[in-house]
């Protein structure tokens, strides 16, 4: 019964996870899009044609996927294999924009996009948290963590003698981030499955407290039954003793 338990809460904890899946999906997909078209937008704003060409190519590149992504969840399939593909996906797209912005505009002009970009690295890392998958933190922290570092490093070597080196701080940060998802993940996760354990358990006790209540109700209606048939078996038998003594005394007079 134990074993019987355990396995539809797990089977619970996993609907309840492909739920989490969907709206982290959901909420990336319009992060993703937002960051992509901020960045295309800044970049068209300063009249630069390279890194505006670059930024269009990812936004529509990723907008492609997304449509892909979003049809997927609307036929109710699992979002979960296009997970990796999208992690891969926003790091490219975050390292070369990153990269070619600072290439072109320099750190400080170049910071707003910035900004952007190792904001959505940031973004990616805490929406992980709500697949409550350890694994998949581990995936998503590690994208929020390479992205801007390559980013960062890029930009140390074209400008070093810049401030760019307060960017070093972001992969720190996302660290930080994907510790803090990792642990809300697990806990959450845990939590989950014991109140549907203990759901479980109330139900299986409901459950036998009303087959105690059927068993006692038909122990009793046996009761009565027994009581009434040995009240029959009773006038009976002293139907049949009168009738005897009757016949008896019929013969005699």
């Amino acid at each position: 019964m134990q074993y019987t338990l355990s396995m539809r809460a797990v089977q619970n904890l996993e609907e309840i996870r492909r739920t989490q899946v969907v709206l982290a999906d959901r909420i990336g997909i319009g992060a993703r899009l937002g960051a992509c078209g901020l960045v295309l937008l800044l970049c068209l704003v300063t009249g630069q044609s390279t890194p505006s060409i670059v930024a269009a190519s990812f936004f529509f590149g990723l907008g492609i996927f997304c449509l892909f992504q979003g049809v997927r969840i609307a036929q109710k399939k699992d979002p979960s294999p296009l997970f990796v593909p999208s992690l891969v996906l926003d790091c490219l797209a975050v390292a070369v924009n990153g990269f070619v912005v600072v290439r072109f505009f320099g750190f400080v002009s170049a910071l707003p996009m910035l900004i952007v970009l190792e904001g959505y690295c940031s973004a990616v890392s805490l929406l992980s948290a709500l697949r409550l998958s350890t694994r998949e933190v581990i995936w998503a922290g590690s994208a929020a963590v390479v992205a801007p570092g390559v980013v960062s490093l890029g930009a140390f070597i074209l400008q070093p003698d810049s401030g760019v080196r307060a960017l070093f701080l972001v992969p720190v940060l996302n660290v930080l981030i994907a510790i803090f998802s990792g642990v809300f993940a697990s806990q959450s996760r845990n939590a989950l499955k014991d109140n549907l354990v203990t759901e479980d358990l109330l139900r299986a006790s409901r459950r036998l407290k009303m087959t105690m209540d059927i068993v006692a109700a038909s122990i009793f209606n046996l009761h009565q039954l027994v009581n009434k048939l040995g009240e029959v078996s009773t006038t009976v038998s002293s139907g049949v003793r009168n009738q005897g003594r009757h016949r008896q005394g019929h013969h005699r007079g």
